[in-house]
């Protein structure tokens, strides 16, 4: 047997491997599953009665658009994470936590200046720790389905990863929570909300230390 024919042999007999989604195909897939996810809940809870009243007002619409691009970066950098050069995105990474930065400064600029608030003085009322499970509950979906699509890939920032899924997963939660619930008091956002989300994500980053191990 010439080696021609013995190359040939083996090119036959080797199994052809599967080819994996391109990070495009796979953005698209990732982003599209979790945005169907939050439309579903988001139907299912309901919307506020004074939604467009409240969207007319600046602050409150600054919340909404920075929750909604912390979502979109916090998917777009996880996926992004799955690859060892972060697909030559490597600020990607950084974005969300800009973005998490901002939205917290936003709710204390609004306890520093009570103009800015919906009645024009700092309401404390009754906080109920519902919005907290809700949060939490509504985050399980969308961090398992982050974590699996990192856990596939070659990350060498599993902290990063860990937190930043975690992150992302909450922004859907609050973003369907602040969309429905009739509560604008800042201390209520920042305990129930914007609290437990900070600190899921610093556990999310010690559990991404150990689950995307190679």
């Amino acid at each position: 047997m010439n080696t021609e024919d013995l190359i040939q042999q083996l090119s036959q007999s080797t199994q052809t491997q599967p080819k994996l989604l391109g990070v495009r195909p796979l953005l698209v897939v990732v982003f599209l599953g979790i945005t169907l996810y939050l439309l579903v809940l988001q139907s299912w809870i309901g919307l506020r009665e004074d939604l467009l009243i409240q969207l007319a007002r600046p602050a409150f619409s600054l919340e909404i658009a920075l929750m909604i691009m912390l979502l979109i970066s916090g998917v777009f950098a996880s996926v992004l994470s799955r690859y060892p050069d972060n697909h030559q995105y490597p600020t990607m990474r950084y974005i969300p936590y800009i973005l998490f930065a901002l939205l917290l400064t936003l709710l204390l600029l609004q306890i520093l200046v009570p103009s800015a608030m919906p009645t024009g003085e700092l309401r404390y009322i009754h906080h109920r720790f519902h919005c907290t499970l809700w949060v939490t509950g509504s985050a399980f979906f969308s961090a398992v389905i982050l974590m699996l699509t990192i856990r596939l890939g070659a990350t060498v920032t599993p902290m990063h990863s860990g937190a930043l899924s975690v992150l992302a997963a909450t922004a859907v939660g609050c973003l369907t929570l602040r969309l429905s619930e009739m509560n604008d008091s800042i201390p209520h956002l920042l305990l129930t909300h914007y609290t437990p989300s900070f600190l899921f994500a610093l556990l999310g980053a010690f559990l991404g230390k150990y689950l995307f191990k190679w």
